[in-house]
């Protein structure tokens, strides 16, 4: 008997000490409640009175101000729990006791204290809470792309600006020439980066620094003066009483002694978006008709309305990318940047005229075979090339054949273009 009492005794202990454990457990761990979704603090229009409740912080306010946002502490809230709830950062609860200062210890908040949020707390809570925007709203807007700016092309390469030259009367527009060369009399052609004297100095306006460009003397051009081309750029190193030296800083072409020499003027290079261009039998206006009168890499010059040989018959003709000299200028409407059309006026049945030694071929015409007419056949332009202006005069022009369809000779046409 005392031994099944013993036993009883200890299944009842054991009982007890598992039914406490739960028991423990359950109050331990009260059942989750749903969390609750942030909702902005009470902002009132008018001024809302606290009501009296017990605190160990007597000194609370009796009225919130009207207009102000402001929470009334619950049972378990903390600073640390409202600044991550109406600020977004829990970190931040120093801004709310900042605004509470009868607060005395921020560890000890009781149900029933008023405090007042900082102005933000609102608009942060209210985008916290705010609901989804419908899916069209989330779409960013549109945003116009505008087009991309035209592309602007330079009408020649600087070249053409840079190395060419001018037509005149005469030497007369120049005041300086090449004296010589540093290294001596026997140096006769002088580069990029070599010294080279000039016969003028401080008497005539020079100064260290100054920039002169290197013009030779190419020869007459009939009718028009000579062409002065274009040799290079020297800078001013020093100077004296009617000498100075310079030094070389750009060349085209070897400058020698005896070339001419003036001020550098800037050099500003048109833009266009669009190169015209015609068809080569196309029929356009000749109102201003002029003629090619030498091209730039011979000067194989040409009397009006003929064609001439040479001693550099190669040189008689031009194709694309090459420069031509023209007998209309600015006296006839031209200007850097206008378009020239070249053409020749060509005869069915004739052979087109000849450059040098080089023959052309014949120029049959719409028809298969040439017969002897009783009537002359009417001329007909052949449009040979397209051409820009890069260098202009008063009675000449220098121009870049930018499109070429045949060959071009000294002595065929040319005629301003309107696009």
């Amino acid at each position: 008997m005392g031994q099944r009492a013993h036993a009883l005794r200890w299944a009842l202990g054991l009982w007890l000490i598992l039914s406490g454990s739960n028991l423990l457990l359950a109050q331990a761990s009260p059942p989750q409640e749903p969390k609750q979704e942030a909702k902005p603090p009470v902002t009132a229009e008018q001024p809302t009175p606290v009501a009296p409740h017990w605190t160990r912080n007597p000194g609370y306010p009796t009225e919130i101000p009207a207009n102000t946002p402001y929470h009334i502490v619950e049972k378990g809230d903390t600073l640390w729990d409202l600044a991550g709830k109406y600020l977004n950062n829990p970190f931040l609860w120093p801004q709310i006791w900042e605004l509470n200062k009868y607060i005395k210890d921020p560890h000890w908040i009781y149900p029933g204290d008023p405090l007042i949020l900082p102005a933000v707390a609102a608009e942060r809570i209210a985008e916290k809470v705010a609901p989804p925007a419908p899916e069209a709203e989330k779409r960013a807007p549109e945003v116009a792309i505008p087009p991309p700016p035209p592309r602007e092309y330079d009408i020649a390469e600087r070249w053409y600006f840079e190395c060419t030259g001018e037509i005149m009367e005469n030497a007369g527009a120049f005041r300086y020439r090449v004296a010589g060369s540093e290294v001596g009399p026997w140096h006769m052609h002088m580069t990029t980066d070599e010294v080279l004297f000039i016969d003028a100095g401080e008497a005539e306006g020079l100064q260290p620094g100054d920039r002169l460009v290197a013009y030779h003397d190419q020869g007459p051009v009939p009718g028009l003066g000579h062409y002065f081309q274009r040799m290079g750029v020297v800078e001013v190193l020093a100077t004296q009483a009617h000498t100075s030296l310079a030094i070389v800083v750009s060349s085209c072409m070897d400058i020698r002694p005896g070339d001419y020499l003036r001020a550098e003027e800037p050099i500003s290079v048109p833009k266009v978006r669009t190169f015209p261009a015609v068809h080569p039998y196309e029929d356009f206006p000749r109102e201003t008709v002029g003629q090619i009168v030498a091209t730039h890499d011979s000067l194989a010059v040409a009397p009006r309305g003929q064609v001439v040989m040479t001693r550099r018959d190669f040189f008689a003709s031009a194709a694309e990318g090459q420069a031509i000299i023209v007998d209309i200028g600015q006296d006839h409407g031209l200007d850097i940047g206008s378009w020239l059309i070249v053409y020749q006026e060509r005869h069915p049945g004739r052979t087109v005229p000849r450059a040098g030694y080089f023959p052309a071929p014949r120029y049959e015409g719409p028809i298969r075979e040439v017969r002897e007419l009783p009537v002359e056949p009417p001329v007909q332009p052949h449009v040979t090339a397209m051409a820009v202006v890069v260098r202009v005069g008063p009675n000449w022009a220098i121009a870049k054949i930018y499109r070429s369809w045949d060959v071009t000779y000294v002595g065929d046409y040319v005629t301003p273009y309107a696009p």
